[in-house]
């Protein structure tokens, strides 16, 4: 009987010592990295998470950022599906997003393709650096020089200066209705990103060695080794630059707001939502319209990148299943 409960006692103890620590526990062991970890966390929720918060509930109130906060529903909603300016910004949007996933979603891959394909591996190594080296030339800079590039005036502006000297008439780049959309998007020519072309980069240079060689071997020209090898083997980071695109394109305003001097203009030719939410909640003081107008580009860019997924997961399926 002894041995029996001294038995027992033994099993007991061994299912203690082997049953695993609860979380409480484990955050009780790791206390010292979560205190240091504590200030990060909270800056983050106070900065981040809780604006967000507020931008879903102060969209169904009648805000202007002080006093007056009446909630009125749906109200904010309504006036946004019969407000012709939303309306016009989403267009100019939606014609920015389709421009930016051609060309200039198209050019890193071409640029990280060429370069993986250079037999100089010192060459490889300074066209990355030198493709690399507009990254980090701030945003607002390149907008000042575009900014001399269109100016109207005469004998100032580049553009039109070139246009004059071969007996062309000068242009209102910015400032005409018809032209100033499309300027706006010639504005990062030749849209040679360089971050996204190292990330396309990165994913060929993962390809392993010996599915090139073979393809080499099988007498695959560089075309056919490039649509039917490196493609569908760098699916992954293509669908990580779609989902960026489209955020980042739709989140765009500070281009046009410091070429257009806040307006969009001329006549909301470039008037974009991020533009407008801005002229509603400091122009006009109404930031429970605002918060409706970023709660519905919320959604939008929502259903576009869950859209722009699904496309692309049912390729990057039908590829690995040989139907493409």
């Amino acid at each position: 009987m002894a041995v029996q409960n001294l038995t027992s006692t033994h099993a007991s103890a061994a299912l203690r010592v082997r049953r695993p620590a609860n979380i409480w526990q484990r955050i009780w062991r790791m206390r010292l990295v979560y205190l240091f970890l504590l200030p990060a966390f909270v800056l983050f929720v106070v900065f981040e998470y809780w604006p967000t918060i507020l931008v879903f509930r102060e969209a169904f109130y009648d805000w202007d950022g002080f006093r007056i906060n009446n909630f009125i529903g749906l109200a904010n909603f309504k006036e946004i599906l019969h407000d012709p300016t939303f309306r016009r910004s989403l267009q100019n949007i939606l014609i920015i997003l389709v421009f930016y996933l051609t060309i200039p979603f198209a050019m890193p891959i071409i640029i990280a393709e060429t370069i993986f394909n250079l037999a100089s591996e010192r060459a490889q190594k300074f066209w990355r650096v030198f493709m690399l080296i507009p990254a980090i030339i701030p945003f607002l800079v390149i907008l000042l020089l575009w900014q001399y590039l269109y100016n109207p005036v005469p004998g100032e502006g580049f553009l039109n200066n070139v246009l004059q000297h071969f007996g062309q008439q000068p242009k209102l780049w910015l400032a005409s209705p018809s032209t100033s959309l499309w300027s706006y998007m010639m504005i990062e020519f030749p849209w040679a990103s360089g971050t996204y072309m190292l990330i396309y980069l990165a994913g060929l240079q993962n390809i392993p060695q010996d599915v090139v060689d073979a393809s080499r071997l099988d007498g695959a020209s560089t075309w056919t080794r490039i649509f039917r090898i490196d493609m569908p083997l760098i699916m992954g980071q293509i669908k990580l630059i779609a989902v960026l695109t489209v955020i980042q394109t739709l989140q765009r305003y500070v281009g046009i707001y410091i070429l257009t001097n806040g307006e969009g203009g001329p006549a909301n030719s470039t008037m974009v939502p991020g533009v407008y939410l801005f002229q509603k909640a400091f122009n006009a003081h109404r930031l429970g319209y605002a918060s409706a107008v970023g709660l519905v580009l919320f959604l939008f860019i929502l259903a576009l990148t869950l859209i722009n997924q699904f496309l692309l997961k049912s390729e990057s399926d039908a590829q690995e299943q040989g139907i493409v």
